[in-house]
């Protein structure tokens, strides 16, 4: 066989492969069902319970409680949380009761732990507050984004 041959054969082996394709596709359609279970936020993989707190006004007035737990926080994944944010974003309170400094009690929450956030409740007089709180949290196999309304309220003692 010549070489002229053996080069046309080439050329023409080449130009059907290129002109025919490698047989991949760009895409695709198929049809699959999928279940998705929704439960309450106490049941959820980040569990949250509001706690609706009560402090006291003090007695000659003003009164300024620290470490007030608003939100309890139960991790349900199979692996530690290891960041935990939490921020205010947004605050419904009377003049007489103020919500402040929300912050989660630890660093970090490992598999069937709670933690609980709290904050710092100044009560002026009696009446009730209510504060929305942004959790962000990660962990080696999820990260979540939610937010959570808690309740406060102020007492005025009965003595």
């Amino acid at each position: 066989m010549s070489r002229l041959r053996r080069l046309c054969l080439l050329v023409g082996f080449a130009a059907v492969v290129l002109a025919v394709g490698t047989g991949s596709f760009s895409a695709s359609t198929s049809d699959r069902s999928v279940a998705v279970d929704v439960v309450d936020d106490e049941d959820a993989m980040l569990g949250l319970v509001a706690e609706h707190p009560e402090r006291a006004v003090g007695p000659n007035g003003t009164r300024t409680h620290s470490e007030v737990p608003v939100l309890t926080v139960t991790n349900r994944f199979g692996s530690p949380i290891t960041s935990i944010r939490v921020t205010v974003v947004s605050a419904e309170t009377p003049a007489a009761v103020s919500v402040d400094q929300v912050e989660f009690s630890a660093d970090s929450l490992g598999p069937g732990k709670a933690g609980t956030v709290d904050a710092t409740v100044t009560c002026a007089d009696a009446g009730t507050a209510s504060v929305t709180v942004r959790i962000e949290t990660e962990s080696e196999s999820a990260s979540v984004e939610t937010t959570e309304t808690a309740t406060v309220e102020c007492t005025r003692s009965s003595t």
